[in-house]
């Protein structure tokens, strides 16, 4: 989670929906945009990422107000926190942020998600894949690429290290199927994945 739950208990670190009570909401005909800081397993690593991480919150957050957003900004940009690389000084992160907040700009969206699961559900990883692979396995009655990326994507989502046998049983079909549908650009990203798990 970016930000630590007991300073910054208010804030929301991902999209909003109304789950109405349900475990999960499932977008059959079209993705929907995602926005989430809760899943930072990794530290920020410029002063960039930094800007588009506070774009994200303040996207997230948009009433909230000037001193609770500098706060938070200066928090992440410290070192100390473990959140950032290296420590930004409070100035050049108040000039920064300061062009940030108030400004209705939506940022690029690097998330999409035919699942959304409800946060106040806790459920082990690997429900939550089979979920996925079932919904997005038995949309049509053959498998396409598109189905195969959306559980991977959520996969990598989850941090779960993804095997050719794990995506046929999250999505019900056989390994061969998988295979099948495992293109060259799919590969890759599975093994650029798998080797940042290490």
């Amino acid at each position: 989670m970016l930000l630590d739950v007991d300073k910054f208990p208010n804030l929301l670190q991902e999209s909003y929906f109304n789950f109405k009570g349900q475990d999960y909401l499932f977008f059959p005909d079209k993705k929907t945009e995602f926005y989430s800081l809760n899943y930072y397993k990794r530290k920020i690593q410029s002063f960039q990422e930094f800007l588009y991480t506070m774009e994200v919150l303040y996207h997230l957050n948009p009433e909230i107000e000037w001193e609770n957003f500098l706060e938070a900004a200066l928090w992440v940009s410290d070192r100390s926190n473990g959140r950032i690389i290296r420590t930004y000084g409070e100035a050049r992160v108040n000039e920064a942020v300061s062009k940030i907040w108030g400004n209705p700009r939506k940022p690029y969206v690097n998330q999409y998600r035919r699942v959304v699961f409800n946060p106040s559900r806790m459920f082990p990883k690997e429900d939550k894949l089979r979920i996925v692979g079932k919904l997005c396995g038995g949309m049509r009655t053959r498998t396409t690429q598109q189905d195969l990326y959306d559980v991977i994507e959520e996969y990598m989502a989850e941090d779960a290290h993804i095997a050719i046998k794990d995506l046929a049983e999250s999505m019900g079909v056989t390994r061969q199927t998988i295979s099948n549908h495992l293109t060259a650009d799919f590969k890759e990203i599975i093994k650029d994945h798998n080797d940042s798990l290490k």
